[in-house]
Parts: structure tokens; sequence; C-alpha cells
């Protein structure tokens, strides 16, 4: 059964929580089943991939490193509709690294509720250990 979500608050107090507790499939389930994820790097757009192809190396990524930790800051959210747009500038904090970028998820609104249609970030900052 596909878990849909009344509100962005859901999905704004579980995305870096499931993330960082490297709960993988409650991560998953934040997501549309034709999710995808977009990498921006520069003025490039890296990759753009479904979201079941990109989380084998978002699971390895976070079974590597002992610590990995997600936050969230500046959140904004928008609602038009049935389209719903969450950004926040994000830090992911590993025993190796420190990634420092923005988030930019898209999420539609269904007659059950919304999920997330797309992930695009871009990594900004990144600090070596």
């Amino acid at each position: 059964m596909k878990k849909y979500f009344e509100n962005f608050d859901h999905i704004i107090e579980n995305y870096p929580k499931y993330f960082s507790q490297k709960e993988f499939m409650q991560w998953r389930s934040l997501f549309d089943d034709n999710a995808n994820i977009s990498k921006i790097e520069g003025n490039s757009l890296v990759y753009s991939m479904h979201i079941d192809d990109a989380l084998p190396e978002q699971i390895e990524y976070g079974i590597k490193t002992e610590i990995f930790i997600e936050e969230w800051e500046n959140i904004e959210k928008y609602e038009y509709g049935n389209i719903g747009v969450i950004k926040a500038d994000y830090s992911l904090t590993t025993s190796e690294e420190k990634r420092e970028g923005i988030d930019v998820l898209t999420l539609n609104k269904s007659k059950n509720g919304w999920r997330i249609v797309n992930l695009t970030y871009e990594q900004t900052n990144l600090i070596i250990f």
C-alpha cells in the first residue's frame, strides 16, 4: 500500500530523519513510484534518474560510514493547487566529509495526499575531514 501524506510537514520532518537514521526504505516511501532524482553541478545537469535506480548508491554511501547525519535549514514550502515545492539548504555530515547544498522537492497532490515526484539537488560545498 502506497503512503500519502496530508501535508508537507510530514515530509519536511521525516525526509532528513529517515535519511540520517539510514532508514532508506522509509525515505523511499516519501516518493511517488515514478519519482526522479536530478543532480545539478555548476551550470550542468550531472544526471537524472529514477528513484529506484538512485537508491542503491544512497544505501551504499550510508552503510559505508558510521556517522551519517542529514539536516535541513532555511526551509521554504509553497503550494500551487496540486503542485507543491519544498526548498531546503541541506548539510550531510559523514565520518569522512560534510556536504552542503540545496534540495528542491517537487510534490504532487492526488486525492490520497502528497508525494515527492522529483528531487533536484546541488552540492555547493564539500569539506573533507
